[in-house]
Order: C-alpha cells, then structure tokens, then sequence
C-alpha cells in the first residue's frame, strides 16, 4: 500500500510540476501568504472520557497562488499543535498539505488536477466523518484528482474524472484501504442560469483486514440540474442508482454480497448584500473504522450575517447518520452540531473570534450516547505578499 501511494504521489506532483513548469513559464502572478492561528478552548467531556480540559491549538501555515491568464494554483502546508492542561495523553501534532491547478490547456480544454496528504488522529475528525467515537488513533490520508474537461460546442461539455485515495490507521483492529473513484459526465447548457448533467461512475474500494482482504466496488448512473433561480439563489440537484458488491476474504468470514440503492445531493445557496449561506444534503457510500460498508447520510446549514464592516456572525449545523449492512459491523449512529462564532477583525491583518459548539453522538443499536459542549476563542493573522 506504501508502494502505491508513494506512486501515485510521484505522478500527481510530476503532473504539478509540469503545469508549475508550464506557469512560471508565462508571466506569472505569484502571491505567499504566511498565516498563524491560535486557538483556546474548553472542552467539558473530552474525547468521550467525562473529563473536562482546556486545550490550546496552534496552527502556523503558509500559502502559494501562482496565477496566469490560462492557470490558477495554489499549494497550501500547515502544522497544527493541540497541546491539553491535564490529558497529556491527549496531546498531539497534525499535518496538512495540498495542492490545486486549474489550467485552460485549450480553449476547449480544461484540465483540473488537486491533491493531499494529511497525518491527524481520529479523535479529531471521525466522528464527523462516519458518526462514532473512538481512542486516540494515528491516520495517514493521500487523496488526488484529475478532471479532464471538453467544450465540444457552446452548449455541451464533456468531463472525465479520475480520484485516488488511500487512508492507513495505526492502530491494526481499523481497516486501511484504497479507493479508487472514476467517472464521466456529460452537461447540456439550457440557458445561462439552467444546465442539466448526466454521470456514469464506479468505486472500488480495497480493504486491507489484519487477517485478510476485503473488496467493495460499486457502478452508478446520476443526473441532475444547476439553476441559477435569480442573482441571488442557486439550486443545484444530482441523484441516481447504484449497484454495489462486498466482498470479504477472512479466515472466519466469507462474503460476496449484492445491493443496490441510491446516491445524491442537492444544495441550495443564497448570497444577500448582508447574509450568505447554504444548506445542503448529500447520501454516499463509504468503509469504517472495522471495513463495512457504510450509508452515510450528511445535512448541513451554514450562514454568515455581516454585522458591519470588521464583524459578523457565523453559524452552523451539521448531521451525519451512518448505517451498515451488518455484514461485518452492525452501525446506526447519528452524530449532531451546533455551532455560532463571532468574529471581528481588528485590522486587515488580525481577526479575533469566540464562540461555542455542541456536539452529540447517538449509536442507536447499542442504545448509548455522550454530548459534548466545547467554548472557545481564537485570534488569527495572514500576510499576502505579491512578488
């Protein structure tokens, strides 16, 4: 699995490197943007232990934009350093980087390419992501994309996509995996604020269980809309069937398993001179801590209210409801947050925010839960600097 990230990692930045190559070639626009944030927070029931803690954050990153009239890219690191009062134990360093390139190759072609390598723990992310708390875990995660994209006529665009994951945990009772996602999709413009879309695509994921193998791989067909309702909302809806298989190679577990189903999302956005915000659902499929195969259902609100020039409010609301089909681990949990900040920026450089979440976490098969309340307060700083 090494092998094939670092692989993969050698392609997706030897194609960077030639659109970079490419870029700095031309007259370029180049801006670094140094940024540091620190962050306090309280947490009353940290990590699920009943224990209340204060945690302090620090996250110093540096970002690049290399900008031409036919490119836009951005390569983005960061370092963030949780260090905790009493939970030493606790106590953690995370990592993130990433890059995106948007390149008009011709004036009908367009090519898209992104990708990303973060070191976090799993107290930090899972339980927003699959809907479940669990111990202090290392993670390692490489993703990249490609998307090729045609303009045959005025009115009809051509996309072919290509992604590639891997996830590897430190921990040998979680499963790493690969996924490999690839897709292609045809849009039809009606008129400039309605266009249509219909998608082929597949999913294959390889699961690597400490005694054995495992395989889920899945093919779908989508459609859906963008409309453009007036200048300030927007519409956008894409659903469609899948067809899925599990497969599961263990010493004391053989499984081939056929389903079928259905994916999607749709999200609605509005953007007042005082208030921008969206609200959104989405339902896909994906594998768990132990490998199964996961139905994950995600809403999400979030706004933004300008109060004046230098301060607003923000606010958001987020729920993730996870279910398997029991083949290898029986899930039903629900995981739910509410969080308001305030902001205010002291100058163009420096912006100081508070505010306070609340999390909640419910696995309905074992008829348990913990909530959580965490308040915090944080000042951040950036510099761009065009050379």
């Amino acid at each position: 699995m090494q092998f094939r990230v670092l692989t993969s990692l050698t392609i997706l930045l030897a194609a960077l490197g030639m659109v970079a190559g490419s870029a700095l070639a031309q007259s370029a626009q180049v801006i670094v943007t140094p940024k540091v944030g620190y962050r306090i927070q309280y947490d009353d029931n940290l990590n699920n232990t009943k224990d209340g803690d204060v945690e302090h954050r620090l996250r110093p990153a540096l970002q690049v934009d290399v900008n031409t009239e036919r490119s836009k890219n951005r390569l983005e690191a960061s370092v963030s350093l949780y260090r905790l009062h009493d939970n030493d134990n606790l106590d953690r360093t995370e990592q993130d980087y990433s890059l995106s390139s948007r390149n008009q190759l011709h004036e009908r072609v367009r090519l898209d390419v992104n990708g990303s390598y973060e070191t976090d723990y799993t107290i930090n992310k899972v339980a927003e992501e699959l809907a479940e708390t669990t111990r202090k875990t290392g993670r390692r995660r490489f993703n990249g994309s490609t998307r090729l994209e045609f303009v045959v006529t005025e009115r009809n665009l051509v996309g072919l996509n290509y992604g590639f994951g891997t996830t590897m945990y430190d921990r040998d009772e979680f499963v790493d995996y690969d996924v490999h996602n690839y897709s292609a999709d045809w849009t039809y413009i009606w008129t400039e604020r309605f266009r249509t879309r219909l998608g082929v695509g597949g999913t294959l994921y390889d699961n690597e269980y400490a005694d054995g193998d495992g395989e889920y791989t899945d093919q779908s067909l989508t459609a859906g809309f963008e409309y453009d309702i007036d200048e300030i909302w927007t519409w956008s809806f894409t659903g469609g069937y899948v067809r899925s298989n599990t497969q599961v190679d263990r010493p004391a577990l053989q499984v081939d398993k056929d389903g079928d189903g259905y994916i999607g999302s749709t999200r609605l956005a509005w953007d007042y001179p005082r208030s921008d915000g969206y609200v959104e659902y989405s339902r896909d499929n994906t594998v768990g801590l132990s490998g199964e195969t996961l139905t994950r259902d995600r809403f999400r609100l979030w706004e933004k209210y300008l109060l004046s020039e230098r301060s607003h409010l923000r606010f958001e609301a987020l729920m993730t409801l996870a279910q398997s089909d029991g083949t290898i681990r029986d899930r039903d949990s629900v995981y739910y947050r509410l969080r308001p900040t305030y902001e205010y920026a002291l100058d163009e450089h420096w912006t100081w925010e508070v505010g306070y979440s609340y999390e909640l976490v419910e696995d309905r098969k074992a008829d348990t839960s913990y909530d959580r309340n965490k308040v915090f307060m944080g000042i951040r700083w950036q510099m761009p600097d065009e050379w």
